[in-house]
């Protein structure tokens, strides 16, 4: 019948255009949560969590050591005072990474409801494209899609240099070398 390439086309049209919508509130997900992928985002996160504690371990081991170092020296003499500034630095640092720990485990706290909803609207975007794209290819109206098997996401953090690692290091050959 005539009518029937016209009402192919309405379909097609319309199954494009659900597409369209649920490929756009996944991509309004991931601008307004700031996350592409949230499984990716937590395992970037336990390995900053990771980092952390073995950075705040080495940290702990170097205010052990200068506040052992402070007490050797008499109460008041220039050794004391540089150990007294020392251990006051350690300090802020413990403190600065027992904030960064903290705000990272939270993050990771939350993610397991936002990879929820994004399962929800990922499976409906790839439904919804999926049954577009068979669609389009019975009528022979479009080629065969391209699918995007991952998104492409930059490291967390560079592989190197290591601030923290170098900054430990010299701080502990510092303190070796006396």
């Amino acid at each position: 019948p005539a009518n029937r390439p016209g009402a192919v086309s309405q379909q097609l049209t319309a199954e494009k255009e659900k597409m369209d919508r649920s490929r756009a509130a996944l991509r309004e997900f991931q601008q307004r949560n700031g996350i592409a992928d949230p499984e990716a985002r937590m395992a970037e996160l336990t390995a900053r969590l990771l980092d952390l504690d073995r950075v705040f371990a080495a940290t702990q081991a170097e205010r052990a050591s200068v506040e052992a170092a402070s007490r050797v020296f008499p109460q008041g003499s220039p050794r004391a005072v540089q150990a007294a500034r020392e251990l006051e630095q350690v300090r802020q640092r413990e403190a600065s990474l027992s904030e960064d720990y903290r705000r990272i485990k939270d993050e990771a706290g939350r993610l397991p409801a936002l990879a929820a909803e994004y399962r929800q609207l990922r499976q409906r975007a790839d439904a919804d494209s999926a049954l577009y794209w068979e669609l389009s290819r019975a009528v022979g109206s479009l080629p065969a899609p391209v699918r995007i098997a991952r998104v492409a996401l930059p490291a967390f953090r560079p592989a190197s240099p290591d601030p923290p690692l170098i900054f430990a290091i010299a701080l502990l050959s510092s303190l070796a070398l006396g």
